[in-house]
Protein backbone atom coordinates (compact mmCIF):
# COMPACT_ATOMS: atom_id res chain seq x y z
CA UNK A 1 0.00 0.00 0.00
CA UNK A 2 1.09 3.30 -0.85
CA UNK A 3 1.59 6.28 1.26
CA UNK A 4 -1.26 8.01 -0.28
CA UNK A 5 -3.74 5.45 0.28
CA UNK A 6 -3.63 5.84 3.76
CA UNK A 7 -6.58 6.86 6.05
CA UNK A 8 -5.34 10.51 7.25
CA UNK A 9 -4.69 12.35 4.39
CA UNK A 10 -4.10 15.25 6.38
CA UNK A 11 -0.32 14.35 6.00
CA UNK A 12 -0.05 15.40 2.79
CA UNK A 13 -0.28 19.09 1.00
CA UNK A 14 -0.10 20.27 -2.82
CA UNK A 15 3.44 21.47 -3.61
CA UNK A 16 4.16 23.79 -5.96
CA UNK A 17 6.73 22.43 -8.32
CA UNK A 18 6.76 24.84 -11.72
CA UNK A 19 5.26 27.93 -12.48
CA UNK A 20 5.17 29.63 -16.34
CA UNK A 21 4.67 33.44 -15.57
CA UNK A 22 5.45 33.89 -19.60
CA UNK A 23 7.72 37.39 -18.53
CA UNK A 24 10.57 35.75 -20.48
CA UNK A 25 9.09 35.41 -23.46
CA UNK A 26 9.63 37.76 -26.73
CA UNK A 27 8.11 37.95 -29.95
CA UNK A 28 10.35 35.88 -32.26
CA UNK A 29 12.56 38.07 -35.11
CA UNK A 30 11.80 34.81 -37.69
CA UNK A 31 7.46 35.13 -37.65
CA UNK A 32 4.95 34.53 -35.35
CA UNK A 33 4.75 30.71 -33.47
CA UNK A 34 2.15 28.30 -33.51
CA UNK A 35 5.09 26.46 -30.80
CA UNK A 36 6.40 27.90 -27.83
CA UNK A 37 9.22 25.41 -25.67
CA UNK A 38 8.92 26.84 -22.57
CA UNK A 39 10.98 26.02 -19.13
CA UNK A 40 7.93 24.15 -17.57
CA UNK A 41 6.15 23.50 -20.59
CA UNK A 42 5.52 23.50 -24.44
CA UNK A 43 2.18 25.33 -26.20
CA UNK A 44 0.79 24.11 -29.09
CA UNK A 45 -1.95 25.92 -30.96
CA UNK A 46 -3.32 23.23 -33.55
CA UNK A 47 -6.01 23.29 -36.26
CA UNK A 48 -8.70 21.75 -35.78
CA UNK A 49 -10.20 22.02 -39.44
CA UNK A 50 -8.42 20.10 -41.97
CA UNK A 51 -6.33 22.30 -44.40
CA UNK A 52 -6.97 25.24 -41.80
CA UNK A 53 -5.29 28.16 -41.34
CA UNK A 54 -5.41 27.70 -37.68
CA UNK A 55 -4.07 30.62 -35.19
CA UNK A 56 -0.60 31.66 -33.51
CA UNK A 57 0.26 32.42 -30.09
CA UNK A 58 1.88 35.75 -29.22
CA UNK A 59 3.68 37.50 -26.50
CA UNK A 60 2.00 40.43 -25.41
CA UNK A 61 2.68 42.84 -22.63
CA UNK A 62 -0.12 44.24 -21.09
CA UNK A 63 -0.66 47.50 -18.78
CA UNK A 64 -2.37 47.80 -15.47
CA UNK A 65 -5.49 49.29 -16.92
CA UNK A 66 -5.91 46.65 -19.62
CA UNK A 67 -9.69 44.84 -19.48
CA UNK A 68 -7.91 41.70 -19.10
CA UNK A 69 -7.22 41.63 -16.03
CA UNK A 70 -7.82 38.32 -13.09
CA UNK A 71 -7.82 38.64 -9.73
CA UNK A 72 -4.01 38.57 -8.42
CA UNK A 73 -2.87 37.50 -12.40
CA UNK A 74 -2.28 38.38 -15.76
CA UNK A 75 0.32 41.29 -15.65
CA UNK A 76 3.43 41.83 -17.27
CA UNK A 77 3.61 39.43 -20.54
CA UNK A 78 1.14 37.09 -21.17
CA UNK A 79 0.01 34.65 -24.33
CA UNK A 80 -2.43 35.61 -27.05
CA UNK A 81 -3.82 32.84 -29.35
CA UNK A 82 -4.67 35.33 -32.40
CA UNK A 83 -5.82 33.92 -35.68
CA UNK A 84 -6.40 35.99 -38.49
CA UNK A 85 -9.44 37.40 -41.44
CA UNK A 86 -8.51 33.90 -43.18
CA UNK A 87 -8.79 31.76 -40.14
CA UNK A 88 -12.00 33.75 -38.01
CA UNK A 89 -14.61 31.30 -37.20
CA UNK A 90 -12.63 28.07 -37.19
CA UNK A 91 -12.45 25.17 -34.61
CA UNK A 92 -8.65 25.04 -32.96
CA UNK A 93 -6.92 23.65 -29.82
CA UNK A 94 -4.22 25.48 -27.35
CA UNK A 95 -1.88 22.20 -26.27
CA UNK A 96 -0.26 22.60 -23.35
CA UNK A 97 1.94 19.49 -22.50
CA UNK A 98 3.55 19.95 -19.10
CA UNK A 99 7.28 18.90 -18.85
CA UNK A 100 6.76 17.95 -15.23
CA UNK A 101 6.06 14.31 -13.97
CA UNK A 102 3.06 13.51 -11.44
CA UNK A 103 1.48 16.77 -11.76
CA UNK A 104 -1.66 16.17 -9.33
CA UNK A 105 -2.78 20.11 -10.32
CA UNK A 106 -2.75 22.47 -12.84
CA UNK A 107 -3.62 26.40 -12.56
CA UNK A 108 -3.53 29.08 -14.23
CA UNK A 109 -5.28 32.50 -15.82
CA UNK A 110 -7.51 33.03 -18.36
CA UNK A 111 -8.62 36.35 -19.28
CA UNK A 112 -12.17 37.70 -18.54
CA UNK A 113 -13.30 39.51 -21.57
CA UNK A 114 -11.74 37.08 -24.40
CA UNK A 115 -12.77 33.91 -22.78
CA UNK A 116 -16.28 33.58 -25.38
CA UNK A 117 -14.66 32.26 -27.68
CA UNK A 118 -13.36 28.74 -25.59
CA UNK A 119 -15.74 25.80 -25.39
CA UNK A 120 -13.87 24.14 -22.58
CA UNK A 121 -10.75 22.93 -20.72
CA UNK A 122 -9.90 19.01 -21.11
CA UNK A 123 -6.97 17.18 -18.67
CA UNK A 124 -5.34 14.48 -20.07
CA UNK A 125 -2.60 11.74 -18.80
CA UNK A 126 0.25 10.78 -20.87
CA UNK A 127 -2.14 7.89 -22.05
CA UNK A 128 -4.29 10.67 -23.75
CA UNK A 129 -7.30 9.60 -21.30
CA UNK A 130 -9.43 12.47 -20.68
CA UNK A 131 -9.37 12.80 -16.17
CA UNK A 132 -11.73 15.70 -15.88
CA UNK A 133 -13.00 19.27 -17.84
CA UNK A 134 -13.92 22.25 -17.30
CA UNK A 135 -16.53 24.78 -18.84
CA UNK A 136 -15.68 27.49 -20.45
CA UNK A 137 -15.19 30.11 -18.34
CA UNK A 138 -12.22 33.55 -17.60
CA UNK A 139 -10.85 33.93 -14.52
CA UNK A 140 -8.43 31.16 -12.57
CA UNK A 141 -9.18 27.88 -14.25
CA UNK A 142 -8.10 25.24 -11.46
CA UNK A 143 -8.11 21.66 -12.05
CA UNK A 144 -6.94 18.77 -9.47
CA UNK A 145 -6.67 15.03 -8.75
CA UNK A 146 -7.66 13.72 -5.45
CA UNK A 147 -4.90 12.46 -3.58
CA UNK A 148 -6.91 8.50 -4.30
CA UNK A 149 -6.64 9.49 -8.29
CA UNK A 150 -2.53 10.99 -7.73
CA UNK A 151 -1.63 7.21 -6.80
CA UNK A 152 -2.87 6.12 -10.56
CA UNK A 153 -2.57 8.44 -12.34
CA UNK A 154 -0.93 12.71 -13.10
CA UNK A 155 -1.76 15.76 -15.39
CA UNK A 156 0.11 15.83 -18.60
CA UNK A 157 -1.53 18.04 -20.69
CA UNK A 158 -4.24 20.34 -20.93
CA UNK A 159 -6.37 21.21 -24.19
CA UNK A 160 -7.99 24.51 -24.55
CA UNK A 161 -11.13 24.07 -27.10
CA UNK A 162 -11.60 27.57 -28.81
CA UNK A 163 -12.97 29.19 -32.03
CA UNK A 164 -10.33 31.29 -33.55
CA UNK A 165 -10.85 34.59 -33.82
CA UNK A 166 -8.23 37.66 -35.18
CA UNK A 167 -8.42 38.62 -31.21
CA UNK A 168 -8.22 35.60 -29.08
CA UNK A 169 -7.87 34.51 -25.21
CA UNK A 170 -4.86 35.23 -23.07
CA UNK A 171 -3.38 32.75 -20.86
CA UNK A 172 -0.93 33.72 -17.82
CA UNK A 173 0.52 32.15 -14.90
CA UNK A 174 0.98 28.61 -15.43
CA UNK A 175 1.03 26.63 -11.94
CA UNK A 176 1.85 22.81 -11.48
CA UNK A 177 1.50 21.00 -7.92
CA UNK A 178 1.98 17.80 -6.85
CA UNK A 179 0.73 15.94 -3.72
CA UNK A 180 3.71 15.65 -1.50
CA UNK A 181 4.10 13.88 1.76
CA UNK A 182 5.06 16.35 4.98
CA UNK A 183 8.27 14.85 5.81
Amino acid sequence: MSDASRDNRNDYYLNLIGKEDFNNVRPRLDGIPTKLELTYCTMEALSLVENGYGFVLKSVNLNVGDRQYVEGQIEGNAIRCSGSHFSEGEKGELRILLKSEKVHRVRFAVDAFYHVGISEYKYFDKAGKELGSISSRGGWIDFQLSLAESEQTSIAYVSVFLTVDIVGPLVDSLEMWRWTAYS
